[in-house]
């Protein structure tokens, strides 16, 4: 059986905080406006505009050369031809000059626990951006725990319990 929501609920919900992360703290507050990071005058603008984003952060210890970390992208408003660059002391990753993915150059610091700084940089758009300064941290893989129950495997992989 299906039940609906009252609207009044729908309307108490969309009144409940929210965090603090550019959307704001609170609906009302002090200014009748919303609470978050990046306000002025009790106007909520975005937090972190004109800066790099990484889509990821971590990375499967041993994983193979050419594997891909994640996409580094632009945030907020901009024109021109993004053009990609890195710095990795030690030498781990490269990025694409075209698309930004960043992938495995050299696996041998990718051991469990390592971090890894780098820095990416972006010319070619308008306006300038300044570099990202990022830390990967290298993750061990999912525990596997097998128990044979005689007539079942199971294999708990840490995130799904597997019967073969």
């Amino acid at each position: 059986m299906t039940r609906a929501v009252p609207a009044c609920l729908i309307a108490v919900m969309l009144s409940s905080p929210v965090a603090a992360d550019g959307i704001g703290s609170a609906i009302g507050g002090a200014s009748g406006i919303g609470r978050g990071v990046g306000e002025q005058n009790g106007i909520i603008t975005p937090a972190k505009l004109n800066q790099i984003a990484l889509s990821a952060t971590s990375i499967l210890a041993g994983s193979a050369n050419g594997t891909t970390l994640g996409t580094a992208s632009l945030v907020g408003p901009h024109t021109g031809t993004a053009v990609w660059a890195i710095t990795d002391p030690s030498g781990t990753f490269t990025i694409s000059s075209t698309t930004g993915v960043v992938t495995v150059l050299s696996n041998t610091a990718l051991t469990v626990g390592n971090t890894i700084p780098i820095t990416i940089s972006v010319s070619g758009v308008s306006p300038t951006v300044p570099a990202g300064n990022f830390v990967i941290n290298v993750i061990g893989t999912a525990n596997r725990i097998l128990v044979n129950t005689g007539s079942v495997l199971l294999v708990n992989t840490g995130s799904a319990m597997l019967v073969q």
